[in-house]
C-alpha cells in the first residue's frame, strides 16, 4: 500500500511538475486573452495548492484508496493559507449517491471542543 500511495503521489500529482493545466473548453475558439487568462488560473492553482497542505493530505487520501477503495479529500478556505485540506478517516463518514450512483453528498459527525466550533462556526 504504501508503494502504491508513493507512487501514485509521484506519478499522478507530483509537487515538483506541472501535472494540471487549465484550457478554453474544446470547440471553443480561444483569443489570445482567453487562453493568457487560462494559463494565469493554472499558475494560481499551483501557487495555491503548493502553499497549502495538499501533498501531505493527498498522500494520505492515496493511502485509504489503496488500502479501503474509497476516501474522502476535503477543502476548504484556510486561515494560514488559501486552502486547507482534510482527509477523513475510514469509518467516519457516510456517503450518499445520487440516481445516477455519483456521490453527491459527504456525512461526518464532528466532535469539537468550544473553541474549535467558534473558530470554525463563529459565536
Amino acid at each position: 500500500n504504501s508503494t502504491l500511495a508513493n507512487g501514485m503521489l509521484s506519478h499522478m500529482t507530483p509537487a515538483d511538475s506541472r501535472w494540471f493545466v487549465f484550457d478554453p473548453p474544446r470547440g471553443l475558439m480561444a483569443n489570445d486573452d482567453a487562453k493568457q487568462w487560462f494559463q494565469a488560473c493554472t499558475e494560481a492553482a499551483q501557487v495555491a495548492l503548493a502553499t497549502s497542505n495538499f501533498y501531505s493530505a493527498i498522500h494520505e487520501m492515496f493511502f485509504d484508496d489503496g488500502a479501503f477503495g474509497t476516501s474522502v479529500l476535503y477543502v476548504q478556505e484556510g486561515r494560514q493559507s488559501p486552502l486547507n485540506f482534510r482527509t477523513f478517516d475510514i469509518g467516519t463518514y457516510r456517503l450518499s449517491e445520487n440516481a445516477e450512483g455519483a456521490v453527491d453528498t459527504v456525512f461526518k459527525e464532528l466532535e469539537l471542543t468550544c473553541r474549535q466550533a467558534e473558530e470554525e462556526f463563529g459565536e
